[in-house]
This record gives structure tokens, C-alpha cells and sequence, in this order.
């Protein structure tokens, strides 16, 4: 049984996902699983997919017969998965090298701490030189204070959520992330999220009380470039308003 279990969704992801599972099948940490899940993509995904790991017993592929969006993806691998810790991959983005090794290494040492995350570099299809972001600075526990949504006005709550989630330093990647897999048997992807899926599940998260812990160094390489999900901006407004919604509704803290 695989140590870790790595999710990559992919959706017409032909130009990139090569480099992001060579980056998984390269890792200095090998006891590890890759998930791919190919969400009915259109072009040739999964043939790029399958010739990246059919020589590695590591990998393999599921195949969605419908296309649901990336949160069912995910708790669809996360269901088929096997791994004592989980990661997520996004099929344009690369892992760095020793991404597995460090944060084992970190969980195995520090069994209190359920979700490490770190940060990332940014870059782009060109040869600018990657831009690194910053993480999220955990000991100022931004999310912690959020979610006590009866000591914050309203107005507060805003600013803050808002804050969080638009761009800048105060966020958490999901590919930088490494979460214990007892985790989501509390929490599960919000499948009528179209965009910003993860930060929804790090609410979740702290709404069940598990202890988050941010490390000051990049883990991977985030790729900047048109087709992004995350690049638009009316799907990505629409999903920071159920987010907050739900925070104001208080449904991460119900327990």
C-alpha cells in the first residue's frame, strides 16, 4: 500500500501533463500512487497520460463518464485512493523534485498536524524567470479568526474572506498541500463549486478542527497561462459568494 497518494485532474490537459506526471514519477520519495482522472476530456489527454506511465506500475487512470467538474474528480480519487497522505497535482502545474520527501518527512515527525502547505513559484509559457509567492503565514491564523463568524461583524467577515481568497500573499496553494487521508472522512469537496474548490475544503478543515501548519518554502512550480480555470473571473466571483455564504450561514463550524 502506497505511502501517498498523489490526485491529478485533468481536463483537455494534452499540452501540459506530461511535464506535471514526470514531475510526480521523478519524486526522491517513491512509495507513492498517481491518480490520474481523466474528466472526459476532449482531446488527447488520456493517450499523452498513458504513455507517461505505462512503464510505471505507480500510475494509472480513471476515466469519468461524465464531466462533473474538478471537486467531483477529486473525491472521486480520493474514494479510490490508498495512500496514508494525500496530494493534489493539477495537470498544468510541476512538483518540485523532493515536494513528497520534505512533507513526509515533516507529517511523519509531527503527527498533531493534519494539512501542511507551503508556497509556490509562479510561471508562464515563456522563459521569464519563475515569481515566487509567498505562504500564508499560519501563526497569524487568518482562517481561525474567519470562521468565529458570531465575533466578527459582518463587514469584518467580508474583508477578511475577501482578502484571503483574492490574489495575493495570504493564500493556500492546493498543489503545495499534504493532508492526512482520516481528514476526509469529515470534509469532501463541495461539487457545485466551479472554481476555488479548495479553498472551500480548507474551511472545511479548520471548521472540523484539524490543525493546519504552513512552511515558508516553495514545493512547485504553478503555471501561468489562458486556459486557466482560475483565470475566470465570473465563475471564480461566483464561488468566493456560495464560499461566503456558507460562512455566514455557519456551516464550516456546525460541529
Amino acid at each position: 500500500m502506497a505511502k501517498v497518494s498523489v490526485l491529478m485532474p485533468a481536463y483537455n490537459a494534452e499540452k501540459y501533463i506530461e511535464e506535471a506526471i514526470d514531475s510526480v514519477l521523478k519524486q526522491t520519495f517513491t512509495d507513492f500512487e498517481l491518480i490520474i482522472v481523466n474528466d472526459c476530456s476532449t482531446d488527447n489527454t488520456k493517450d499523452v497520460a498513458y504513455s507517461a506511465i505505462k512503464n510505471d506500475p505507480r500510475g494509472f487512470i480513471i476515466d469519468l463518464p461524465e464531466n462533473k467538474g474538478k471537486a467531483h474528480a477529486l473525491n472521486y480519487a480520493i474514494q479510490q485512493s490508498k495512500g496514508q497522505y494525500i496530494c493534489i497535482l493539477d495537470a498544468d502545474d510541476i512538483f518540485f523534485p523532493d515536494k513528497l520527501e520534505q512533507q513526509v518527512k515533516f507529517m511523519n515527525e509531527h503527527p498533531e498536524i493534519d494539512m501542511l502547505y507551503g508556497g509556490a513559484k509562479y510561471f508562464g509559457d515563456s522563459d521569464e524567470e519563475p515569481k515566487q509567492r509567498e505562504v500564508l503565514d499560519s501563526s497569524k491564523d487568518l482562517y481561525g479568526n474567519l470562521l468565529k463568524a458570531g465575533q466578527m461583524t459582518l463587514e469584518q467577515l467580508n474583508d477578511m474572506h475577501h482578502g484571503i481568497l483574492d490574489e495575493g500573499d495570504s493564500i493556500i496553494t492546493a498543489c503545495s498541500v499534504m493532508i492526512r487521508k482520516k481528514v476526509f472522512s469529515l470534509c469532501r469537496f463541495d461539487e457545485e463549486l466551479r472554481n476555488i474548490e479548495d479553498y472551500d475544503m480548507w474551511y472545511q478543515i479548520i471548521g472540523n478542527k484539524f490543525k493546519l501548519h504552513g512552511i515558508k518554502k516553495p514545493f512547485y512550480y504553478y503555471r501561468i497561462h489562458d486556459n486557466q480555470k482560475s483565470s475566470n473571473s465570473e465563475k471564480r466571483q461566483s464561488a468566493k459568494n456560495k464560499i461566503f455564504m456558507k460562512i455566514i450561514d455557519g456551516r464550516y463550524f456546525e460541529n
